[in-house]
């Protein structure tokens, strides 16, 4: 028997010493340390050991920015507006003016929003359209650069241009939706980690890197539960990734239709640029190590740990090396294995503390060995009291058995026998009263 005691009274907790190379080789140690000591495993704590950090970081550059993908309107066929001496025509698109003309007594012919088209081609141009083609020719396109919807309108007004028009209609454009809202370019960019989502805009307006940092804001918390950390942002150039596991990164970019799974619908051009350093794509695994030592867990005992043992052959500490252990033995073996001393009541000495202590030591196993002995007595008692009364009990049981088999049942007999001689004098009367019968008859002929 094992007792572990501490000199100073408070609990004991026993670390591995040493350090190993990494938790597998830390976590194979305390299991061949339980095995070889028999002890509990919550009562010995973790081996220190050397932890690499093995992380792979992916760095942004400047971001070009993604063009919305223009969206185009065509008119058709213009049918003239009507007389109205002083009545107006205007065009417009997005509210930006593309002609306004007097219809006059002749009316307003495609010429003439030629003329004024041509005289408002500069603004239109600053405000993100190109033109092409004429309204005379019927082959006219505004094109809106940044892929958001465009609205055109036409009113016929007063010549003022606030009130209704004194005249016919204004005129139409046939054959093609000129007039009216355009639906937005619905195309997307998205750029992905290991297809987790960095970020997923509408390409209509154009995507810059505030647009991305912004996106970004959004998708960090997830990131950060996938095992990414952030830093910097697109917009300063300096966004960084970094994977915690180490593993090769992948970083992605894709401009596709709105619902994410097919080619762009609207020929924007192709999703923003990383320049001057290699963010998209795949990234090399483990490019950043590095590898503090972990702390151990109760890595050193607290208290003073004496090894009891009650058996003649004392305590035997085994294992290569059982100095990580944190024990040793008193009499100071070189070697793999070390063995206690045996002290005996007889040969304790108290005339010093150590002395003292060690003969406490020596007394409680002494006495720890009577309560065990005197344990096993009263348990080998038990077992034979218990045997013995089982034997009594199958004693009596045979006894019963036999008294059964062999053994008058007196009561039994006796109510059989009364009621035979009953049953015999009862007959013996009523024969007798038969007899006389016929001398009663006899006696009446005399």
């Amino acid at each position: 028997a094992v007792t572990l005691t501490a000199a100073d009274g408070r609990d004991i907790n026993i670390g591995l010493n040493g350090t190993a190379a990494n938790a597998t080789e830390a976590s194979n140690n305390k299991v061949e340390f339980l095995a070889k000591t028999g002890l509990a495993t919550g009562v010995v704590g973790k081996q220190a050991m050397t932890v690499s950090t093995v992380t792979t970081t992916v760095a942004s550059g400047a971001f070009t920015a993604v063009t919305g993908g223009s969206q185009s309107v065509a008119s058709g066929i213009f049918t003239d507006a009507t007389a109205g001496a002083t009545d107006k025509f205007k065009l417009t698109v997005d509210g930006h003016t593309i002609a306004n003309v007097t219809v006059g007594a002749g009316g307003a012919a495609a010429a003439d929003l030629d003329t004024d088209l041509t005289a408002n081609t500069a603004a239109l141009n600053t405000a993100g359209y190109t033109i092409s083609g004429t309204f005379a020719g019927n082959d006219l396109k505004i094109t809106k650069t940044d892929g958001t919807a465009a609205t055109i309108a036409s009113a016929f007004t007063d010549a003022a241009g606030t009130g209704a028009a004194t005249g016919a209609a204004g005129g139409t454009f046939a054959g093609v939706g000129f007039v009216g809202a355009t639906t937005a370019n619905t195309d997307k960019f998205k750029l992905t980690v290991d297809g987790n989502t960095i970020a997923n805009l509408n390409v209509a307006g154009g995507i810059d890197s505030a647009a991305l940092d912004t996106a970004l804001t959004a998708n960090t918390a997830a990131l950060n539960t996938a095992g990414y950390t952030i830093s910097g942002t697109f917009a300063g150039n300096d966004l960084q990734i970094t994977k915690s596991n180490g593993t090769a990164a992948v970083v992605a970019k894709d401009l596709t239709d709105s619902v994410g799974t097919g080619v762009a619908a609207n020929g924007g051009t192709g999703g923003g640029t990383f320049a001057g350093v290699n963010f998209v794509g795949t990234t090399t695994a483990g490019n950043n190590t590095s590898g503090p030592a972990a702390a151990a867990v109760n890595e050193a005992n607290q208290g003073s740990i004496t090894l009891n043992s009650t058996s003649s052959d004392g305590i035997v500490i085994g294992g290569a090396a059982v100095g990580n252990a944190g024990l040793t033995s008193k009499i100071g073996q070189n070697g793999p294995t070390t063995t206690s001393s045996i002290s005996a009541v007889a040969a304790v000495d108290i005339s010093t503390q150590s002395g003292a202590q060690n003969a406490l030591s020596a007394i409680d196993g002494a006495i720890s060995m009577v309560n065990k002995s005197q344990g096993l007595i009263g348990a080998l008692q038990n077992r034979f009291s218990s045997a013995v009364s089982n034997l009594q009990a199958t004693s009596t049981n045979l006894s019963a058995a036999r008294s059964r088999i062999q053994d008058t049942d007196f009561a039994s007999e006796t109510a059989s026998m009364t009621r035979a001689q009953v049953l015999q004098q009862a007959g013996m009367a009523i024969l007798g009263q038969a007899n006389q019968a016929p001398n009663q008859v006899m006696g009446l002929l005399r």
